[in-house]
C-alpha cells in the first residue's frame, strides 16, 4: 500500500475543491441585465418560446456563445444545425423549446429596428408570435 504525505494530499484536495466551485454551468459571475438590450426585450416578448429563465437564457447567450445582439441571433438562428443542437437545448435548464424552433426562428428573422430620425435611439420591431402566445 502506497503512503502519501499528508501535506500533498492537503494540496491536492484543497485545489480540487477551488476549481469545482470555480466551474459553473450557469452564468453566476455575469448577472447584470441591461433592461434596455433590444435582445433582452425581444427574448421576453417571445417567453413562451423558450424553457426555463428567459434571464438566464439571455445571460448564457451572452457569456457562453457571444450572441450579444439581435444580428448575432438571426446568424445563430440561421445555422439550423446550432439552433437544434446548441440553443434547444441551451444548458439542459433554459433553451428554446424543442416544437417552438421553427417559429422562434421565423420571429427572429423577422426583427427589424425602426430608425426613428434619432440615430442614438432605434425603436426595436417586432412581431410577437401568435403561436408563441397564450390566448
Amino acid at each position: 500500500m502506497a503512503t502519501y504525505d499528508i501535506s500533498y494530499l492537503s494540496i491536492a484536495v484543497y485545489i480540487i475543491i477551488k476549481m469545482s466551485s470555480n466551474v459553473s454551468n450557469a452564468p453566476s459571475s455575469f448577472t447584470s441585465l441591461n433592461e434596455n438590450d433590444p435582445l433582452l426585450v425581444f427574448l421576453r416578448s417571445q417567453k413562451q418560446c423558450i424553457k426555463g429563465s428567459v434571464d438566464e437564457f439571455y445571460l448564457w447567450l451572452v457569456k457562453y456563445e457571444n450572441i450579444e445582439s439581435m444580428m448575432a441571433l438571426k446568424e445563430a438562428v440561421s445555422d439550423d444545425d446550432y439552433l437544434n443542437d446548441t440553443m434547444r437545448i441551451g444548458d439542459r435548464s433554459y433553451g428554446v423549446k424543442g416544437f417552438k424552433l421553427s417559429t422562434f426562428k421565423r420571429v427572429v428573422l423577422d426583427y427589424v429596428e425602426e430608425d426613428n430620425g434619432d440615430t442614438s435611439k432605434k425603436k426595436a420591431v417586432h412581431q410577437v408570435c401568435l403561436y408563441c402566445v397564450h390566448i
